[in-house]
């Protein structure tokens, strides 16, 4: 079978050596609905542009209707752990104004507790954007919510600290160290 599709202008992209069944090819379109009829073919994935649909969450969440209730997250903390928060998009910060709604940030991988990686400011788009960034059309759950940025992923989304486990001993004592009574809750001197 591999050779007729690679006869047929398809080309293998990868093997995965853990999933032995799973593969990845590259096909013309018009062999698609081919290979989906193959027997043991459970799905075929063409590939398809990526959009946003921020507008098509938040209501099918229900947080539109929560949102024009006067629910918008203020007074309220979420953390997020992940690749860190970009502090200065417009999205996460205070309606009308510079103040950031990141109201503490924690790095637990070294090098600060900015992103670089994305994917975290992009998760607390999700939770509590304010639609700056899009003129309003594109909002979080929560656009009112305050956020604590607890990195926990590196530049390339990867996890786990630097070193070992001396490392996370002499971190855990630092953080202790500069927050004395450090608790892993969040008071409301962070909401």
């Amino acid at each position: 079978m591999l050779s007729l599709l690679q006869g047929n202008g398809a080309a293998s992209l990868k093997q995965y050596q853990n999933i032995s069944k799973v593969q990845v090819f590259t096909v013309p379109a018009l062999m698609v609905p081919i290979i989906a009829k193959l027997p043991g073919v459970k799905y075929v994935s063409p590939d398809r542009p990526v959009v946003r649909h921020l507008d098509l969450t938040t209501a099918t969440v229900g947080s539109t209707l929560a949102n024009h209730l006067g629910w918008t997250g203020a007074g309220v903390g979420v953390a997020v752990i992940d690749s860190g928060i970009d502090i200065t998009n417009a999205d996460l910060k205070v309606a009308n104004s510079s103040a950031s709604r990141v109201v503490y940030s924690q790095d637990f991988v070294g090098g600060g507790a900015n992103d670089f990686y994305g994917h975290g400011t992009h998760v607390a788009g999700i939770i509590g954007g304010n639609g700056a960034n899009s003129g309003g059309r594109y909002h979080g759950i929560a656009p009112g919510v305050n956020l604590v940025n607890l990195r926990a992923l590196d530049q390339n989304g990867g996890y786990g600290f630097p070193g070992d486990r001396r490392y996370r001993r002499s971190h855990r004592t630092e953080a202790d160290l500069q927050y004395p009574g450090h608790q892993p809750v969040f008071g409301p001197e962070y909401l």
